[in-house]
């Protein structure tokens, strides 16, 4: 299954590199047999990883891991795991995609942002904590105040994940009155 997995990255990375720069990785999760050995797991993670990194590069593109949601076995929910990887890896063209909605359901929004020099792109939705709901910006519980203070500076996109056209547009002009005032 690792294997399959990542030559279908590989695979997406051949199609996708006539008209993007950046692809999204999932850092990876334990399956039932890593759950028992989860040094072998992550070991394993890092050198898929390391491998989508290195196609991407030949490819001029970069790829940036993304933090996840509050499941259970799942890698990549807390800062460490994600600087951790990205260090372990160590690639000049991995980086870092902030999911401030993934992180919320964590509880680790204001964690991440120390993250801020690794971090290339940024998906931005809300919730109230406990679920990956996708709500627009401002209808949750994440502190945008505090998220887009912190993100003084950065030059990443910001990309609105959102249920509909109308919501996304609702999260942009959200983030836009947050900015400017």
């Amino acid at each position: 299954i690792w294997e399959e997995t990542v030559r279908q990255m590989k695979t997406c990375l051949d199609l996708a590199s006539d008209f993007a720069r950046l692809a999204v990785v999932h850092p990876g999760h334990f399956s039932p047999l890593g759950m028992h050995m989860p040094d072998a797991a992550w070991l394993q993670n890092i050198k898929g990883i390391q491998e989508i990194c290195d196609h991407a590069s030949n490819l001029d593109m970069r790829v940036a891991v993304e933090n996840m949601v509050n499941m259970p076995a799942i890698l990549g929910r807390r800062p460490e795991e994600i600087e951790g990887i990205i260090e372990t890896v160590d690639r000049d063209n991995l980086g870092f995609i902030f999911d401030v909605g993934h992180a919320n359901t964590n509880g680790n929004v204001e964690d991440f942002l120390r993250l801020k020099d690794m971090m290339i792109h940024i998906h931005a939705h809300d919730n109230h904590g406990e679920r990956d709901e996708h709500l627009p910006v401002g209808n949750g519980t994440v502190p945008w105040k505090k998220v887009l203070a912190a993100l003084n500076g950065y030059s990443g996109r910001i990309v609105t994940e959102s249920r509909s056209l109308e919501e996304g547009q609702r999260s942009v002009k959200r983030l836009k009155r947050l900015l400017d005032g």
